[in-house]
């Protein structure tokens, strides 16, 4: 929910007739006269698949409770450092919410920091250098993996989707010589189970076109995916 007021206000201030906007249903090219970010309004709008694709687990509930104020803080404070994560995360596939993991980055290092001080002073007793090395060493690895973490999956997913081109080439010919075009080619895709990154990727082209009133070929100028070969 807080994620959702977040974007919401957001939108709001780039249009002062947002509000009214949301409580409508979307309307064809709106999103373009405004100046809106699809990829933000799909997630404000759709409250349904934001509860299917990001259920937070236990930690990220336990985050959010003790840390949600200040990451909704650091992303006023941060904005563009902020949007830069939004997109890695969205690249990546990470079924968590930005505000989630950044409530998940500052309870981790936490936790890291005075973990590691612990062993430290258990290990090293009375010699308090090597605790404090331990100490900072340890934190910083965890707050390095915390960050590359998200482009590191999206180099992952570039690779699946790749293996996975072939056949979907295959498979789009195929269903092209049935009749079906554009964006029925690609519903196509949503019905099958074997190929789950591009599947990904083929909802987000639907969306655009039946959400928020693309036309094929905008779509395809205008959605950015981890592979640039898709």
């Amino acid at each position: 929910r807080s994620r959702k007021r977040f974007l919401l206000n957001k939108i709001e201030q780039n249009a002062k007739d947002m509000k009214r906007f949301l409580e409508n249903k979307p309307v064809a090219h709106k999103p373009k006269k405004l100046n809106i970010d699809p990829q933000m309004l799909e997630e404000a709008l759709s409250a349904k698949d934001l509860k299917h694709h990001y259920k937070p687990n236990g930690y990220a509930k336990i985050s959010n409770l003790l840390f949600e104020p200040l990451s909704v803080e650091f992303t006023k404070v941060f904005s563009e450092m902020y949007n830069k994560l939004h997109n890695r995360l969205m690249y990546s596939g990470l079924k968590t919410l930005s505000i989630s993991y950044i409530s998940m980055f500052i309870l981790t290092t936490i936790l890291t920091l005075f973990t590691s001080a612990a062993i430290g002073v258990i290990l090293f007793y009375p010699t308090v250098l090597y605790s404090a090395i331990l100490c900072i060493a340890t934190t910083l690895t965890v707050i390095i993996i915390l960050l590359t973490y998200p482009s590191y999956r999206i180099k992952a997913r570039k690779r699946e989707i790749e293996k996975e081109l072939p056949f979907i080439i295959t498979h789009l010919a195929a269903t092209a010589n049935s009749g079906l075009k554009d964006i029925d080619l690609f519903k196509s895709l949503l019905q099958t189970k074997y190929y789950p990154f591009i599947k990904f990727e083929a909802k987000r082209i639907v969306n655009y076109i039946t959400i928020f009133g693309y036309s094929f070929k905008e779509t395809l100028e205008t959605l950015q995916t981890p592979s640039k070969k898709f």
